[in-house]
């Protein structure tokens, strides 16, 4: 679907402060200070992730292969010109291998050290101005109806309240508005790889979908143990 871009940051829910350091936004509690999320393993090893997903995640936990998860998702995508996109965990900014770089975009991340790095691919592939916080995916601090797209790729099993977050992102989207993730499921993990995180399947996530007023699509694709999905937002 081709969106009409706005070219504006997006709002923010009444009464949150932030404050931008080294190009990214931090939320800030009721004393004026930041609130730095719990970063992965404190943040160490963010300058080995992209390394990491490629020659441990993808081949050995996931039975995957990341060229071809960057097709599937390019063809996703494809349509998606010009939306306002909110992607969570937006990891090192792996989406400028697949996201139309039309879109606008904002990212949120736990680690600030991914987030400098997804800043520098987006910039350099031709996003223009994205925004991105450093904030859990619960403390998400937008306004209603602020985005086209949600996007989630290989880390809603790393979600503590994966029902709340969903509940959240409705609210965010536009009548409308379209969720496209991407997690590993049980059922499709045949070689039975220890995957971290709490895996849900298929059946669960649409469940947890529909409980939120989203028609849940599975996608046919195949890709070692990753389920692709679109939901519908209905309200």
């Amino acid at each position: 679907m081709t969106m009409k871009s706005t070219l504006k940051p997006p709002d923010l829910q009444p009464g949150i402060d932030v404050s931008v350091s080294g190009g990214i936004h931090y939320l800030l509690d009721d004393r004026g200070k930041k609130i730095r999320p719990k970063a992965w393993l404190g943040d160490l090893l963010s300058i080995f992730y992209d390394r990491i997903m490629q020659n441990s995640v993808f081949p050995r936990q996931l039975s995957a292969d990341m060229d071809l998860h960057y097709k599937i998702l390019s063809g996703i995508l494809q349509d998606f010109q010009h939306a306002r996109v909110l992607e969570l965990a937006a990891g090192s900014g792996s989406a400028v291998n697949f996201l139309p770089n039309s879109c606008y975009y904002t990212g949120s991340d736990v680690s600030p050290g991914l987030l400098k790095q997804a800043s520098h691919k987006l910039k350099n592939t031709g996003f223009i101005n994205p925004v991105l916080f450093a904030a859990r995916a619960e403390d998400i601090p937008f306004a209603e109806n602020s985005f086209d797209l949600c996007l989630c790729v290989l880390a809603m099993n790393f979600f503590d309240d994966l029902p709340t977050i969903i509940s959240k992102t409705m609210d965010m989207l536009v009548p409308g508005g379209s969720w496209v993730g991407c997690v590993p499921v049980p059922e499709r993990n045949h070689a039975q790889r220890a995957i971290h995180g709490t895996l849900y399947s298929e059946k669960e996530l649409e469940k947890m979908f529909r409980g939120q007023n989203f028609v849940f699509t599975g996608l046919p694709e195949a890709n070692g143990a990753l389920l692709y999905f679109h939901a519908e937002s209905m309200k």
